[in-house]
């Protein structure tokens, strides 16, 4: 009776299943894509890229790349949106704060690893973090690489094609992975893509060296990219776009005061984009973005943006 029924519940499942063409993937999802298929034929893997029931690790990942790594691993592993389940393929974040209780929060997927029955994939910062546990039920742990010119070339080319220069290339090679969707994008020249990618890069190392004071902000920082040159920002993104808009009508005399709204706080790990993202706030606002000594708010991944006259 019970055999019956899960026959029975998994045919339901397999008919719900969405059998759509898969959206392309963003040129950061490619590179992270590349990346993993590189890092499995190392290991021997190959059976992984038939699709095939499996459990792996993926080491190497930055909290900033989660998403394309997400997206890449995905797709190698096969994924199908079921019905309003979501994917039949499960990928598992364990980098940044998400490291804390690791082998509890682990144990369920370790047992399914076992049983071989499982396509699912878990995101880890550093080898410090595989268990013993996971690293022995686990068909395999695969460490990825740097990005290189090549990956990056193709994703130019199969995205615009056409692609920059060995410089270039080295250029965007340099940034954070879940930043190249703001460089490279369909019928965008070569040259737009580069000055994009200095302006990004500029901000990245603005924010890995912030100022300890307002009056001394670096040329580099009021000359970094605008909100309009980012992509993926989702809600926080609305909301800027929102600000720039309540601020023209308020020049313009349309709205008063106090209709603009007052500010934001932003929050997240080290690394994922608050500073940068205030500053092309600032920019695309006309405002001289500044830098507010906050100590105890670096440490703890905060980032206040406020409107002021």
């Amino acid at each position: 009776m019970i055999t019956r029924y899960l026959f029975e519940e998994k045919q339901r499942i397999d008919a719900r299943k969405s059998r759509v063409r898969r959206a392309p993937l963003a040129p950061s999802a490619m590179i992270a894509r590349g990346l993993i298929v590189r890092a499995l034929r190392r290991a021997g893997l190959h059976h992984v890229l038939h699709n095939l029931p499996c459990t792996i690790g993926i080491v190497g990942v930055d909290a900033g790349a989660v998403t394309s790594i997400t997206y890449g691993a995905r797709d190698i592993l096969g994924a199908w949106v079921v019905g309003s389940l979501g994917h039949d393929v499960s990928i598992y974040d364990r980098t940044g704060s998400r490291r804390r209780n690791l082998d509890k929060d682990i144990r369920s997927l370790i047992v399914e690893a076992a049983k071989g029955g499982d396509r699912s994939a878990v995101l880890l910062g550093a080898m410090d973090d595989v268990s013993p546990a996971f690293a022995a039920s686990a068909e395999g742990i695969v460490v990825l690489e740097p990005v290189d010119r090549a990956l990056v070339k193709a994703a130019f080319m199969v995205t615009a094609k056409r692609a920059p220069g060995p410089e270039g290339l080295d250029l965007v090679t340099s940034l954070p992975l879940d930043l190249i969707d703001s460089v490279i994008a369909p019928r965008r020249s070569v040259e737009r893509s580069l000055g994009i990618a200095k302006r990004l890069l500029a901000a990245v190392r603005s924010e890995d060296h912030p100022v300890e004071d307002a009056a001394e902000v670096p040329e580099e920082l009021a000359d970094g990219p605008r909100l309009e040159d980012l992509s993926g920002l989702g809600e926080v993104g609305e909301w800027g776009n929102d600000l720039v808009r309540d601020l023209d009508d308020y020049r313009s005399g349309t709205i008063p005061w106090s209709d603009v709204d007052r500010g934001a706080l932003v929050a997240g790990v080290p690394g994922v984009g608050k500073t940068m993202f205030a500053g092309a706030l600032a920019r695309s606002c006309g405002i001289p973005p500044t830098s507010t000594p906050a100590r105890a708010g670096r440490r703890a991944g905060i980032s206040a943006i406020s409107s002021s006259r």
